[in-house]
């Protein structure tokens, strides 16, 4: 048969139901347009006033019961449903701890007390100690002294950088330079600051790049041998202090020690010499010195003078140790040869990363402080957990309740959970900020023999920590009452919370929970009364079994009219029985509602055995 063409209105209302999920219009499209073509030609839609309260009243129906339908109708996906369960044991676990404030409270400052003491710790290790030197594959850098009788760590001579430069294979290069003070001497503001004397090859040894403009080259440096520098280079915090960080600094003159310096270039902002990490202060001038790169032909007694620092870049594949080996060969060779060296003074090269010369002894320190503050993180978690134990001894009723109505081992274990991620994600929260505050109080102490102080700070990587810290803390506190919560036991529980009757199994044949009523005590498992020292489950005499599941009624209109209809039923029932009375009489005949199954309403007489 050859379909019909709908109507114009139709179509538009057919369009409106698109609106409702698929399986919700594979079973009613067909009865709504059955419906609609009904209203339309009813006599009070006549008119065009009709027509627009006809389409006001359509629409609006639809709009109405569309929430519902989408509820009812749509497929849920796993994630879905999942979300949904774990919004809505979130709500819970927001009400649980709402109620219970003097919890609530204590738990989150225990817990702050010791995720914040943490983060704030591990925002120094990270800094300090994980954190890479402001150098260009910094583990490659190392620095160089000497050592003898008296002087366990000293400057280096210029005869000995020149011997180490041209006869160490070890090292790719080698840069000295001398620290030195300097005025600028402008009227306007003049100013005593640090100063460094380097050769032109420190930021290639460095491999660091110039915020502004270039370093020292050769030919400025050895004009520098001879006659006074015309050339400088300023630090950061110098071109930001007295310049205002101005762009045009570079070519621009400027007053040092009474004579005109050009300056040629401005370091970057985080940038220090590795002996200036464990100082406040940082050069602000840099002047070009000039060193003769060959070899010594004649090496001076005893080295020379020392008063320089060297830092140097060892070639790919080798190690501090090989470089360490290579310098003391030539200072065998030199005391062989020229006796540069009298066997008294125990002369020694020393070598070391530049990481481990800049951190010294303080890297034991601070893992020692960061060990103490995860012990005082386990404690927090330890209180925490006997707190959460304590209160779940006094929610085994509520626990055994939400067991009775169906909710398994894991979905209670989960809830407990998901209280325990509050409670961490709360305590984390305020952790965290109290850990931004630890931190800035730390800096303002300003510990002189702490290197990289001002780069300690709460960045990304101490909140990712935070994190996992939080997560792993809720697991390690949660865990243990959770899974205690888990085992609760359901018949011991209700026992002994119950009146009238107790629940005592339910069954997996046809999944009814049944309810013992003693007819001989007549008021169940009260005390004083019927058996008041012995569990009802291991009493059989004049027991009645009473299935107490899905009592529906269609002549009840809502699902919560159905259930006060069944509490009705089941407390005028159990009166009933109180009395005495026959259980099949008592209770309501199937013949009272004709929509309710038979085997519903069953009731059995148990003998006694």
């Amino acid at each position: 048969m050859k379909k019909l063409p709908r109507a114009r209105g139709e179509r538009y209302y057919a369009l409106l139901l698109r609106l409702y999920p698929k399986r919700f219009r594979q079973r009613f499209e067909q009865q709504m347009l059955d419906v609609f073509r009904e209203q339309r030609v009813d006599a009070k839609y006549a008119g065009i006033f009709g027509s627009v309260r006809f389409w006001w009243d359509m629409v609006w129906d639809l709009l109405v019961a569309l929430p519902d339908a989408q509820r009812r109708y749509s497929k849920v996906t796993i994630w879905e449903a999942s979300v949904d369960g774990m919004l809505r044991d979130l709500k819970f676990a927001v009400r649980m701890l709402v109620k219970a404030p003097g919890f609530t409270v204590m738990a989150v400052l225990t817990l702050a007390i010791g995720i914040g003491s943490t983060a704030a710790i591990f925002g120094v290790v990270n800094s300090v100690l994980l954190k890479p030197l402001p150098y260009g594959d910094s583990d490659e850098v190392v620095t160089v002294w000497s050592s003898w009788v008296g002087f366990p760590k000293t400057w280096v001579s210029v005869s000995e950088y020149r011997a180490w430069l041209n006869n160490a294979p070890s090292f790719d290069d080698l840069s000295l330079y001398y620290s030195t003070s300097a005025n600028f001497s402008s009227t306007e503001n003049p100013e005593r600051v640090n100063a460094v004397s380097a050769t032109e090859n420190l930021m290639e040894v460095l491999q660091v790049p110039m915020a502004q403009g270039r370093f020292f080259t050769t030919e400025e440096a050895l004009r520098a041998d001879t006659l006074p520098s015309d050339v400088i280079v300023i630090s950061h915090q110098a071109w930001t202090r007295r310049y205002g960080s101005d762009p045009g600094i570079v070519g621009r003159s400027v007053e040092v020690n009474g004579r005109g310096r050009v300056v040629v270039g401005v370091l970057p902002a985080d940038f220090r010499l590795p002996v200036d990490f464990g100082t406040a202060s940082v050069p602000d001038l840099y002047f070009p010195a000039w060193i003769d790169r060959s070899d010594v032909v004649s090496f001076p007694s005893g080295g020379g003078s020392h008063g320089s620092f060297v830092v140097g870049r060892l070639r790919p594949g080798s190690t501090v140790e090989s470089a360490k080996r290579d310098l003391d060969n030539i200072v065998a060779r030199l005391e062989a040869e020229q006796g540069a060296y009298p066997a008294e003074r125990n002369f020694a090269p020393l070598v070391y990363s530049a990481k481990d010369d800049i951190l010294g002894t303080i890297r034991p320190a601070i893992l020692a402080l960061l060990g103490t503050v995860v012990f005082v993180l386990l404690i927090a978690c330890a209180n925490v957990a006997n707190l959460l134990l304590t209160r779940s001894q006094g929610r085994q009723g509520e626990i055994a309740v939400r067991a009775a109505l169906g909710a398994g081992r894991w979905r209670i274990v989960r809830q407990m959970l998901t209280e325990s991620m509050l409670l961490a994600a709360l305590g984390g929260g305020l952790g965290i900020a109290l850990a931004f505050v630890s931190v800035e109080i730390f800096k303002g102490l300003n510990p002189g023999n702490l290197p990289r102080i001002d780069e300690v700070s709460i960045d990304g990587a101490v909140l990712g920590f935070s994190a996992l810290v939080t997560v792993a803390t809720a697991i390690l506190f949660g865990a243990l009452p959770a899974l205690r919560s888990g085992r609760s036991n359901l018949h011991a529980n209700l026992g002994r919370r119950s009146e009238r009757g107790v629940v005592t199994r339910r069954s997996r044949r046809d999944g009814a929970w049944y309810l013992r009523v003693d007819r001989r005590g007549g008021q169940g498992t009260r005390k004083g009364r019927g058996w008041p020292h012995r569990d009802p489950r291991k009493r059989r005499g004049r027991l009645i079994r009473w299935p107490l599941h899905r009592w529906p009624c269609t002549s009840a209109r809502s699902p919560s009219n159905r259930s006060r209809a069944s509490c009705s039923r089941t407390a005028s029932s159990t009166s009933r029985l109180e009395s005495n009375e026959s259980p099949v009489s008592s209770a309501t005949t199937p013949t009272q509602c004709s929509t309710m199954s038979t085997s519903t309403w069953r009731a059995s007489r148990t003998r006694a055995s």
